[in-house]
C-alpha cells in the first residue's frame, strides 16, 4: 500500500514539476533567453541557483567573470574553479548576446524567482521519493 501511495505522489509531483518547468521557461524567454545556452542542463541545481543571483543580462554585466565564478562555486558545486570560470564567461557572453538589454517589467523578475524556488524544491522531493520507492522495491524483492 505504501509503495502505491509513493508512486502516486511521485506521478502527481512530476506532473506539477513539468508544468512549473514550462511556466518558468515562458518567463525566462521574456527575461533572459540566452541563459539557456550557458549550462548543459538548464534545470540543474547549479544553473537554477545561478539564475537566482543573475536574473537579467544587466545583473550579469554588473559583475566580473571572477565574481560570478566564485558565486557558482559557493553553491557547493563539485567542480573546479576553471569550470566555474568557463561558465561565468559563457554567462557574460550570453548577456552580451541577449536581445533584452534592459528588462522593462519587474514583475517578470518576481515571476522568475517564484518559479525557480519551487523547481529546486520539486527536484529534492522527487529525489527523495525515488529513493523511498527504490527502497520499497528492494524490500519487496527480498520478501519474494
Amino acid at each position: 500500500m505504501n509503495l502505491r501511495n509513493l508512486t502516486h505522489q511521485h506521478e502527481s509531483l512530476t506532473g506539477t514539476y513539468v508544468q512549473t518547468k514550462l511556466q518558468f521557461l515562458t518567463i525566462l524567454d521574456q527575461v533572459f533567453p540566452e541563459y539557456k545556452k550557458v549550462f548543459g542542463s538548464l534545470y540543474s541545481p547549479t544553473s537554477l541557483s545561478t539564475l537566482l543571483y543573475y536574473q537579467t543580462p544587466q545583473g550579469v554585466n554588473e559583475e566580473t567573470a571572477d565574481e560570478i565564478a566564485e558565486m557558482i562555486l559557493k553553491q557547493g558545486v563539485k567542480r573546479s574553479y576553471k569550470w566555474a570560470l568557463e561558465k561565468a564567461h559563457k554567462l557574460k557572453e550570453a548577456a552580451d548576446r541577449d536581445p533584452f538589454k534592459r528588462n522593462l517589467y519587474t514583475s517578470h523578475i518576481v515571476s522568475l524567482t517564484m518559479y525557480i524556488n519551487p523547481l529546486l524544491q520539486y527536484q529534492k522531493h522527487l529525489s527523495k521519493l525515488d529513493k523511498e520507492i527504490d527502497a520499497w522495491q528492494k524490500n519487496l524483492k527480498n520478501i519474494k
